[in-house]
């Protein structure tokens, strides 16, 4: 069924993506990335993030809400969920943004707006790390007295 909508076009990669649309695919995958489960999260944003390349498709993740969670799994404690994360909304809203050149200052600052998130939200997860093993060494330490 894929390589029949494939064929019917010269970039193959866009329709690709339409039965998802057509089989309304998107909105789970948002409901999903609130979900408990880290790993469910992560690839509920990678989904997305492939999803949103294709226009139609991110138009519907934008208007289902997507960017709030996604916003939220930048800093989560898991690195796939975050860099999916940060993909899809480049995706997203990147577009609105105007061109991908490197002289266009709005996509320039959103994109360090995602890097300085992904970096907050690796550092925040290694010292809550960091704090929990501090807290199983005093766990184990006899007691003195």
């Amino acid at each position: 069924m894929l390589k029949r909508y494939a064929s019917t076009v010269e970039d193959p990669l866009p329709t690709l993506f339409l039965p998802a649309c057509r089989l309304h695919g998107v909105a789970p995958l948002v409901g999903l990335l609130k979900a408990p489960s880290a790993p469910v999260c992560g690839s509920a944003a990678g989904a997305l993030q492939n999803l949103s390349r294709e226009i139609n498709a991110r138009d519907e993740i934008h208007t289902l809400g997507a960017v709030v969670p996604l916003t939220d799994l930048l800093f989560g404690d898991d690195v796939q969920s975050q860099v999916c994360a940060a993909g899809a909304i480049l995706n997203i809203i990147g577009p609105m943004l105007g061109s991908e050149d490197q002289t266009n200052p709005q996509r320039q600052a959103l994109k360090k707006l995602l890097s300085l998130a992904l970096t907050v939200g690796m550092l925040h997860g290694s010292i809550r790390d960091i704090h929990a093993m501090q807290q199983q060494s005093s766990a184990r330490l006899p007691e003195q007295g």
